[in-house]
């Protein structure tokens, strides 16, 4: 108790008066009224300041002190209601709960994806966790599976991948039912299991692919691949920033079950061309539709993908199998609907259909064949020269 005193003193030296008051008007009253005084500290911070005659009295003949030497041996209670009167008062914190709320943000704001070092962020989880208990009067904001939750959100993507794989494994003794009856020492168990085989992986998948760190989590692959779009689009936004770090990571494709890596090289290239879209096939998919889908900016001379383009640039498959040129046809020639029309910027003079337009493209047609020998045939199939 004493040591308790001293250490008050000196860690609040700026409080070293309301250490004296405290000390006098625990040492004045009995233990009974003493823990019934702390639950009011606990609330205001303040209780009835001694009178003068206690005041002048020796420490040792207060009624309190006395009391505290008569005890039986081994009973606790007295002192502890002295120390825990003491400290109240002297620790009452006026702006708890402002406090409380900007330790709490504080640690919901810690950012555990550049951690390499689980017991590092143990630690410091810890650390600022405890500063909201301490504001809360020692009780947790959160149970140990919100606290755990909270952890695993925050872990590097590989971790949290690994955690995956660990409750959803058949050969697994946990599942999702059976991890929120657990402890918080146990919770920590498994996160110091789940982040061993993480790197463990990483260090394999680097070995395998030469790729340093898969950071994308497989588990939250959406097929519409709005994720995905969103998180290029950031990249985009932040593209002139000095300190982008860029990480490959795992894409799924949109046509079949398979998932492929979007590399560094290839986040460059988009960015480098403000594309906004992220890949959505697999090389499989890709080469496969591409040998099927004719390019029509291709076919303008307007495409700016060049060989990365998704679609094909064969001219057999351009042109629809005819390796004449295409935009040689006469205007509505070709009974296939613009693909865009009515964005076109060929106008009526577009070998391809205009729905609704067919009229004004005749005419055209005719224009051209008083021009250049046209002949039209019958109906409204299009022109072709003699």
């Amino acid at each position: 108790m004493v040591s308790m005193i001293l250490a008050l003193t000196r860690f609040y030296s700026d409080k070293a008066h309301r250490v004296k008051a405290a000390v006098i008007k625990a040492g004045s009253i009995l233990h009974e009224d003493r823990v019934q005084l702390i639950e009011k500290v606990k609330r205001d911070g303040t209780f009835e300041a001694p009178n003068c005659q206690t005041m002048n009295q020796k420490l040792i003949e207060m009624t309190g002190m006395k009391q505290l030497i008569m005890r039986q041996e081994g009973d606790r209670e007295m002192i502890a209601s002295f120390e825990n009167l003491v400290v109240q008062y002297v620790c009452f914190e006026p702006d708890q709960h402002k406090k409380l709320k900007s330790a709490t943000i504080d640690w919901l704001s810690l950012d555990g994806k550049q951690y390499t070092d689980c017991e590092k962020l143990i630690n410091d989880d810890a650390r600022l966790f405890g500063n909201c208990t301490s504001y809360f009067d020692g009780k947790e904001i959160r149970n140990d599976l919100q606290h755990f939750e909270n952890l695993m959100s925050i872990s590097p993507d590989r971790v949290r991948i690994a955690y995956a794989d660990y409750v959803s494994s058949p050969q697994s003794t946990e599942t999702e039912r059976t991890m929120m009856l657990k402890s918080w020492t146990e919770f920590l168990d498994v996160l110091r299991l789940v982040w061993t085989a993480a790197d463990s992986k990483q260090s394999l998948y680097a070995e395998v692919t030469g790729i340093a760190e898969l950071t994308r989590p497989t588990t939250q692959m959406r097929s519409d691949h709005s994720t995905q779009q969103r998180s290029l689009q950031s990249l985009n936004q932040n593209s002139n920033s000095e300190n982008l770090q860029l990480s490959a990571y795992e894409l799924q494709c949109k046509y079949c079950p398979k998932t492929f890596v979007f590399t560094v090289n290839n986040q460059e290239l988009h960015l480098k061309n403000d594309w906004q879209h992220t890949p959505t096939k697999c090389d499989t998919c890709r080469d496969k539709f591409k040998n099927s889908q004719p390019c029509y900016d291709f076919q303008k001379g307007l495409c700016r993908f060049s060989s990365n383009c998704k679609y094909s640039h064969d001219d057999a498959v351009s042109s629809g199998g005819d390796s004449s040129d295409v935009w040689n046809k006469a205007p509505g020639s070709i009974e296939t609907n613009c693909r865009d029309f009515p964005d076109c910027t060929r106008g009526d003079k577009c070998p391809f259909t205009h729905a609704g337009r067919e009229r004004e493209q005749n005419e055209e047609a005719i224009k051209i064949e008083k021009n250049n020998d046209f002949v039209q045939p019958q109906g409204l199939s299009g022109l072709k020269k003699k």
